[in-house]
């Protein structure tokens, strides 16, 4: 549950609602349906709190969003979970609050690693060289990974999967080629098979959310490959919480101490101790 307030809005379920202390309006049902049911726009009537029912897709993320923008919110939240990074795509939001703490490691260092492994992920660097921003335009538009450099025209490999196209194209891989581009997913299978080729370049991604390879795989790749993004995410904040549900506990003052070491530029706070 989440505390809310008269006049705010929310998207959750029907049964979530009915689960909720405030008073809520209704205004639309949305079109689609969670794993909890079917989702609704309500507006809050009393201040209380209710529950949110969460949503499997980035395009019912963005049937939400617009919802809420037509009903009249200026400022939106999409609440995610660790890990399941989707709706922090730059097309979806503007920016990015990193929710971390005990519940991703049982002592400030591993929470610390954990949690710079996904900043890194998030904000990956942008390309900037235009016929990399062309490319992977294309390879968007096209829903195909694509071989491509400064001086050649793109190549299609063979599939539209990443993985079975560089599998199956390596012939494909002239020495004019300088850089991969992948509309979708890349996963540890396809940067292993990046590993693999007989030259390394630039792996050109949609964004930090395409990014879903192991932090040890990835730290393999990026010695090799140079990663960019068509567009890079917004990092706005850190928030920690010291315990877990599972067990862990941390001290939040060493937590604290630690991430804003490591992340000097960006606030870091608990949000718990912020409200009280």
């Amino acid at each position: 549950p989440i505390s809310v307030h008269p006049g705010q809005l929310v998207v959750t379920t029907r049964q979530m609602l009915h689960a909720s202390s405030a008073d809520v309006e209704f205004i639309d049902v949305l079109g689609f349906t969670t794993p909890i049911g079917e989702a609704v726009l309500a507006r809050v009537a009393s201040e209380g709190e209710v529950v949110l029912g969460g949503m499997r897709h980035r395009a019912d993320v963005a049937l939400a969003v617009a919802a809420m923008k037509g009903a009249g919110a200026d400022q939106i939240w999409i609440d995610g979970a660790y890990g399941r990074v989707g709706a922090a795509r730059p097309s979806l939001s503007d920016g990015v609050v990193v929710a971390t703490g005990a519940v991703v490691g049982s002592t400030v260092a591993s929470i610390v690693d954990t949690t710079r492994a996904l900043v890194d992920r998030l904000t990956l660097a942008g390309a900037e060289i235009a016929w990399q921003q062309r490319l992977i335009d294309q390879a968007i538009a096209e829903d195909r990974t694509l071989l491509g450099g400064s001086t050649m025209a793109p190549i299609r490999l063979p599939e539209r999967s990443a993985l079975l196209g560089l599998s199956r194209g390596r012939d494909r891989w002239t020495a004019d080629v300088e850089a991969v581009a992948v509309p979708g997913l890349v996963s540890d299978r396809v940067a292993e098979e990046l590993l693999r080729l007989p030259r390394s370049g630039t792996l050109l991604l949609v964004d930090g959310t395409s990014f879903q390879v192991d932090d040890k795989i990835a730290r393999r790749l990026r010695k090799h490959w140079a990663v960019r993004t068509r567009r890079s995410c917004r990092l706005l904040a850190i928030s920690f919480n010291p315990t877990s549900l599972r067990g862990p506990v941390v001290a939040g003052d060493l937590l604290a101490d630690a991430l804003r070491i490591q992340f000097p530029n960006i606030a870091v706070f608990d949000p718990i101790v912020g409200l009280q």
